[in-house]
């Protein structure tokens, strides 16, 4: 479950009728998980910051014995663990280098940089792989406040 008109998760919801449990998001400022809670609050995964500024992350901390696997990274990318890439639909995002690993399926009308992803990955995101787009969120440099945009859960 994605916030609003945006490709940051909100939460996880897993299981159906009275086994249904919810995992709740905290999103950095691009909009890329930090952690993942239970109902309660309890952290069951979180990531080691500060992160790699082109995606990678330094080191998962898994909070218990049955730790949780979150594969989301930067908006609309879903890491692959075989091969440590990221993928973003229509093409696979190598984090390590901060750049596609095939070229923009528009070709030249994608820009000059066939496999360049976003060229500021805290201002802009690239969530289907085929053209950087300002991040929405409520980071200091879109003139929010950088305290997030999440709900409030009770």
């Amino acid at each position: 479950m994605d916030e609003e008109g945006s490709y940051a998760p909100l939460a996880q919801v897993l299981g159906r009728g009275e086994k249904t449990r919810v995992r709740w998001f905290r999103n950095g400022l691009n909009g890329s998980p930090e952690a993942l809670t239970d109902s309660d609050g309890v952290v069951k995964w979180a990531q080691q910051w500060p992160a790699r500024l082109w995606g990678r992350e330094r080191h998962e901390v898994l909070k218990d014995a049955h730790g949780v696997m979150q594969n989301l990274r930067f908006q609309g990318q879903y890491l692959d663990r075989e091969t440590g890439l990221h993928y973003n639909l229509f093409r696979y995002y190598d984090p390590d280098c901060g750049r596609f690993t095939q070229p923009d399926p528009a070709s030249l009308e994608g820009g000059i940089n066939l496999y360049a992803y976003a060229p500021n990955p805290l201002g802009r995101i690239d969530p289907l792989g085929l053209v950087a787009e300002p991040n929405e969120g409520n980071a200091p440099q879109h003139g929010g406040t950088g305290q997030g945009n999440r709900m409030n859960v009770f």
